[in-house]
């Protein structure tokens, strides 16, 4: 008697511990979760304050043979979206001002929490930019989430995406025509071309013009002290050189001091006259000598 007893105990230990164990990969449906993303610069200890992030519901969790599933809600559910192949691009695009977000602001340890959350499928899109800093590429995040083989409905994220320090770089064009007299020279150049090159490789190439002030900027880029801008072809009659202050970049273009036909005529006249007034001095002395 005492045999089966010890069996039945083994077996009711062995039931508990199955039922405790299947417990813990049931979804509580009536449970909320909540997303904390936290942002920070790669390799330093530099968080990133002032932040907007926003949350928008994509789909919903629910229960179907005792799986979890997916049901787009009403502003994604005519976008021909593949519950098996979600792209976060694709997910993006459909975006418009019918989605209703939830928008929070990073702190100054540069995370921000969104509480109370139904469960399902958010995207995550960053949708201001802190000055010197990137944008982080929208994504997606899950609620409840499996994590070592357990659903977790509080989810922490640090987007995959570095968020590096950014710069704006600009470029002026200057007309120096102090060597020419005809001061309405710079009309006939319509547009000048220049290149910026990053550790001598060019990575851009913009046109210079009256339109745009012969004034660009180039927004956003990675910070570094390694830009260099590039007239590609100087006008003819032109020298480029170049300028730096900062993150400004003056290219100016001086007028070639040019010697004509014309100016050689100039010159030897000039010569003329002079070997004249030098020859009448001397026969002016010799006579009065004489």
């Amino acid at each position: 008697m005492k045999k089966y007893a010890y069996i039945l105990l083994i077996l009711c230990l062995i039931s508990f511990n199955y039922v405790k164990a299947d417990v813990s990969n049931i979804v509580d449906f009536n449970n909320k979760g909540s997303i904390e993303i936290e942002l920070k610069v790669k390799e330093e200890n530099t968080t990133i304050e002032g932040a907007s992030i926003t949350i928008y519901k994509v789909a919903l969790a629910n229960e179907e043979n005792h799986n979890l599933t997916l049901d787009f809600i009403d502003e994604f559910s005519l976008c021909n979206l593949s519950k098996d192949n979600l792209d976060t691009n694709s997910i993006d695009k459909c975006l418009d001002n019918n989605n209703d977000g939830i928008t929070l602001i990073t702190n100054k340890d540069g995370i921000v929490k969104f509480n109370n959350l139904d469960l399902g499928l958010y995207l995550v899109k960053q949708t201001n930019r802190v000055e010197n800093y990137s944008k982080i590429e929208p994504f997606l995040v899950m609620i409840p989430e499996v994590i070592e083989d357990k659903w977790v409905y509080d989810i922490k994220a640090k987007p995959k995406t570095d968020i590096v320090r950014v710069m704006d770089v600009t470029v002026k064009k200057v007309w120096n025509l102090s060597n020419s007299n005809k001061l309405g020279e710079i009309n006939n150049i319509k547009n000048i071309e220049i290149s910026l090159l990053l550790d001598d490789e060019v990575i851009d190439k913009i046109i210079l013009n009256e339109d745009n002030n012969w004034t660009y900027t180039w927004k956003y880029l990675e910070k570094s002290d390694k830009y260099r801008v590039l007239e590609t072809k100087v006008p003819k009659g032109y020298t480029a050189s170049y300028q730096q202050e900062d993150n400004l970049f003056i290219v100016t273009n001086t007028k070639t001091l040019v010697y004509t036909g014309n100016n050689h005529y100039m010159v030897s006249i000039l010569s003329f006259v002079g070997m004249l007034f030098i020859i009448s001095g001397l026969v002016y002395n010799k006579v009065n000598n004489e």
